[in-house]
Protein backbone atom coordinates (compact mmCIF):
# COMPACT_ATOMS: atom_id res chain seq x y z
CA UNK A 1 0.00 0.00 0.00
CA UNK A 2 2.77 2.55 0.97
CA UNK A 3 4.46 2.08 -2.48
CA UNK A 4 0.96 2.69 -4.04
CA UNK A 5 1.24 5.89 -2.25
CA UNK A 6 4.71 6.86 -3.07
CA UNK A 7 4.03 6.04 -7.00
CA UNK A 8 0.66 8.42 -6.72
CA UNK A 9 2.38 10.96 -5.63
CA UNK A 10 5.06 11.01 -7.74
CA UNK A 11 2.40 10.85 -10.65
CA UNK A 12 0.75 13.62 -9.63
CA UNK A 13 4.12 15.75 -9.24
CA UNK A 14 4.63 14.85 -12.74
CA UNK A 15 1.86 15.27 -14.42
CA UNK A 16 1.45 18.70 -12.60
CA UNK A 17 5.03 19.57 -14.15
CA UNK A 18 4.25 18.81 -17.47
CA UNK A 19 0.95 20.64 -17.67
CA UNK A 20 3.36 23.82 -16.14
CA UNK A 21 5.70 23.50 -18.51
CA UNK A 22 3.26 23.41 -21.41
CA UNK A 23 2.34 26.69 -20.30
CA UNK A 24 -0.96 26.49 -18.52
CA UNK A 25 0.37 27.73 -15.47
CA UNK A 26 0.36 26.94 -11.19
CA UNK A 27 -3.56 26.87 -11.83
CA UNK A 28 -3.20 23.67 -14.14
CA UNK A 29 -2.17 21.66 -11.54
CA UNK A 30 -5.56 21.78 -9.44
CA UNK A 31 -7.03 20.70 -12.53
CA UNK A 32 -4.34 17.68 -12.81
CA UNK A 33 -5.10 16.56 -9.00
CA UNK A 34 -8.90 17.04 -9.49
CA UNK A 35 -8.46 14.49 -12.38
CA UNK A 36 -6.42 12.01 -10.30
CA UNK A 37 -8.40 12.09 -7.67
CA UNK A 38 -11.74 11.04 -9.73
CA UNK A 39 -9.67 8.44 -11.42
CA UNK A 40 -8.94 7.25 -7.70
CA UNK A 41 -12.33 7.45 -6.75
CA UNK A 42 -13.64 5.55 -10.18
CA UNK A 43 -11.20 2.52 -9.75
CA UNK A 44 -12.11 2.57 -6.10
CA UNK A 45 -16.13 2.38 -7.45
CA UNK A 46 -15.51 -0.61 -9.84
CA UNK A 47 -13.65 -2.64 -6.77
CA UNK A 48 -16.46 -2.34 -4.58
CA UNK A 49 -18.51 -2.98 -7.17
CA UNK A 50 -16.36 -6.00 -8.16
CA UNK A 51 -16.45 -7.07 -4.50
CA UNK A 52 -19.92 -7.14 -4.09
CA UNK A 53 -20.25 -8.82 -7.32
CA UNK A 54 -18.78 -11.61 -5.80
CA UNK A 55 -20.55 -12.06 -2.68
Amino acid sequence: THSAFNLANALGAWLGGITISMGLGWESTGWVGMLLALGGLVIFGLACADMKRRG
